[in-house]
């Protein structure tokens, strides 16, 4: 993904993952490779793993370093003052068949001390 740099499969098998379409469209070669054990394939998760936790993590505090520079771009502050008109939300449940649009919140609330 964006945020990792990588699938969670590749992530954690090292690979990307062979997908039954990719058959189709790929030329059947024999390969030359030696074989592979499982001794092997333990050995080398073991030094891809941490290596992988490392690289996502890295991607991970870029992406929420650019997240937050978007949204401290986007977002708007503004101070309430003691007698302003504001919009409130009332967070006990509505009670009865009361059909207002506007839910829990309320206008011309004024803010309190």
């Amino acid at each position: 993904t964006s945020s990792t740099g990588g699938s969670p499969f590749e992530m954690m098998t090292g690979r990307q993952m062979t997908l039954p379409l990719h058959l189709l469209h790929q030329s059947v070669q024999p390969s030359a490779a030696p074989a592979y054990t499982s001794e092997q394939y333990l050995q080398d998760l073991k030094n891809h793993l941490p290596a992988a936790f490392s690289f996502a993590q890295t991607n991970l505090e870029k992406s929420a370093e650019g997240r937050k520079a978007y949204y401290d771009q986007k977002a708007s502050h503004s101070e309430l003052n003691v007698g302003d008109e504001a919009w409130f939300y009332i967070f006990a449940p509505k009670t009865g068949n009361n059909k207002n649009t506007s839910g829990n919140f309320c206008p011309n609330g004024q803010t309190h001390t």
